[in-house]
């Protein structure tokens, strides 16, 4: 049977279900209404969801089917007139069925409280979402590691029949297939036989080894595009503007204390004004419904693996600004350690700065402002609650999901965490995203020398500026010299001094000597102006006053002599020919 695509509004007094079922027979169409169960059954769809209040069939429920859109419009009326329904957005959650726990079982699932042993009566027993149930506490220890237990975790996570990663450690043996195709997914080689703390050690000695120095210093110095992307606002930027904008403009009293420009955690996770997209829902719809009995320390696991997914997506998210490349697959596997070694945390000071040292290590930019903005646009994220962190698990699972090979990395974890934060507590998302705000870092916790780096440049600099405006001066003052003496050897010439090696033609040779005869005749002025060269000494001529080496400037100046020349002689013989 084939699960329709389906949306869900609500008023007041009903529910309203729009059900795209296109080439049906509207006659066959059977609809069942029990509390807060409902059914849809006609070939080849069948839809049954489990809603949060109770429905009532008391007369006013209508059905309507458009048959030029192929879709049921169904309204349901409420058993309780005014009951908001929570979560009707969360397409995955509403598929799921009442839970039966009987007396037989030994453990049932209680959302936030784990697991609890014992017998139970006869009676059947609702088993609700984590947010059934609200918790006593603020939430998890997310700065300090839980207390050790007795044993190695090691012991537990790997075993000889084979190590565990995924969501929650829940997996085994998935690569044991793909060994050839291993390296193109992950990082670590053997992640079957490889244990948790040994990825670890693996992976931290990895990224010493693979963070350039001199990329960094690049990326340092010229920094306009980093700059650029830093002053990109994301969508969830302009969301969290629009709110505290919202909240400003409407100045609620109760609020009113809270407004800053950081805005409050608690006013973005109540606002409500949020639609999935039609390819969002779809997803929603394609996810596989299951339920999770976690312990105390998987959650927590859990929630910080969410940090590391979400600093990866909007790492690639602000330096594509939005545009998803052919290596956005890649970027956020390789900046995540959970998706890239299987990696998983106990606290969330460890999380940050993992991530941050893999984006200084392996993306395209690698810059310490643009680290500290990813970590803003987290927080963020966060803020805005888990419809907006849903967005963001879609969009990363899409990515993968068209990747020849990172694809398994959707079901070891993508889809597990696209149901799961559906079901997850907002009390604890709440407490995670208060973590956050108040989390610093430095340059010193990642143990790659940046400060040092970053100073030794910085004197560099200002070495070598010093250096230039020296070697200006000097250049100036040389400058200065050399006018000084071309004045003193354009007053030499002035005088008469320049020597260029043209021989005197012999007087008693005037008859014979064709410059003579070419000045004797009337139009010497117009000869001498337009064969003024013949008296030039030709190149070869003056090879050893390396005349072969003068520029254009030194040829000119050397016609100009020559005509000089050239004039004194035709005064001289037309002298001689007067006498």
């Amino acid at each position: 049977m084939l699960t329709p695509a389906f949306e869900i509004k609500q008023t007041d007094e009903f529910i309203n279900l729009v059900i795209k079922a296109p080439y049906i027979k509207a006659n066959d169409v059977e609809i069942f209404i029990d509390g807060k169960d409902f059914k849809l059954y006609v070939k080849p769809y069948f839809l049954r969801l489990t809603f949060p209040g109770d429905l009532v069939e008391d007369g006013r429920e209508t059905a309507k089917y458009d048959i030029s859109k192929g879709t049921f419009n169904i309204n349901i009326p409420k058993k309780n007139k005014d009951e908001h329904f929570r979560d009707l957005d969360l397409l995955t959650t509403l598929l799921a069925t009442k839970k039966k726990v009987f007396k037989t079982t030994l453990i049932e699932e209680i959302g936030d409280e784990g697991i609890v042993e014992g017998h139970y009566d006869d009676d059947e027993i609702d088993v609700g979402g984590e947010d059934d149930l609200e918790d006593d506490d603020d939430g998890m220890m997310w700065e300090v590691e839980q207390t050790p237990q007795p044993f190695d975790d090691d012991e537990i996570l790997c075993n000889p029949l084979g190590c565990k990663y995924g969501f929650a450690n829940s997996y085994k043996d998935v690569f044991a297939r793909l060994q050839n195709e291993l390296y193109e997914v992950i990082d670590v080689s053997n992640p079957d036989t490889t244990s948790l703390s040994a990825r670890r050690k693996q992976r931290i000695h990895d990224e010493n080894i693979k963070f350039n120095q001199d990329h960094y210093i690049a990326d340092f110095m010229d920094d306009d595009y980093i700059t650029m992307l830093l002053n990109y606002e994301a969508p969830w930027q302009l969301e969290h503007k629009r709110i505290l904008q919202k909240y400003k403009s409407e100045s609620y009293p109760e609020t009113s204390g809270l407004i800053h420009p950081k805005g409050h955690t608690k006013v973005f996770m109540e606002e409500a004004k949020f639609e999935f997209t039609e390819c969002e829902r779809n997803v929603l719809l394609q996810l596989p419904n299951k339920d999770y009995i976690l312990s105390s320390e998987e959650k927590q696991n859990i929630y910080l693996g969410l940090v590391d997914l979400l600093f990866a997506y909007a790492y690639n998210y602000r330096t594509t600004e939005g545009e998803n490349t052919s290596e956005s697959a890649w970027t956020i596997c390789k900046i995540s350690p959970t998706l890239s070694w299987l990696d998983s945390f106990h606290n969330i000071h460890d999380v940050i700065l993992s991530c941050a040292r893999r984006s200084l290590c392996y993306p395209l930019y690698r810059h310490w402002s643009l680290v500290l903005k990813i970590i803003e646009d987290i927080k963020i994220i966060f803020s805005l609650g888990k419809r907006w962190i849903l967005r963001c698990l879609i969009e990363c699972r899409a990515l993968l999901q068209s990747d020849e090979n990172k694809y398994i990395l959707n079901e070891l974890y993508l889809n597990d965490y696209c149901l799961w934060i559906q079901k997850a507590s907002t009390k604890k998302i709440l407490s995670l995203t208060n973590k956050l705000s108040s989390l610093h870092i430095s340059k010193e916790d990642l143990d790659f020398n940046l400060k040092n780096i970053e100073n030794e440049i910085l004197q560099n600099c200002e070495i070598t500026s010093d250096s230039e405006s020296s070697s200006g001066t000097d250049t100036t003052e040389s400058f200065s010299s050399e006018e000084e003496s071309d004045s003193l050897d354009s007053d030499d010439e002035s005088d008469g001094g320049l020597n260029h090696d043209i021989k005197m033609p012999s007087l008693g040779e005037n008859k014979s000597n064709p410059l003579i005869i070419e000045l004797e005749s009337e139009n010497h002025d117009t000869h001498i102006s337009n064969d003024a060269s013949i008296a030039l000494p030709n190149k070869n001529t003056h090879s050893d006053n390396n005349a072969h080496d003068a520029g254009d400037a030194c040829d000119m100046k050397i016609i100009t002599t020559g005509l000089e020349e050239l004039l004194h002689i035709h005064k001289n013989v037309k002298d001689y020919l007067d006498e």
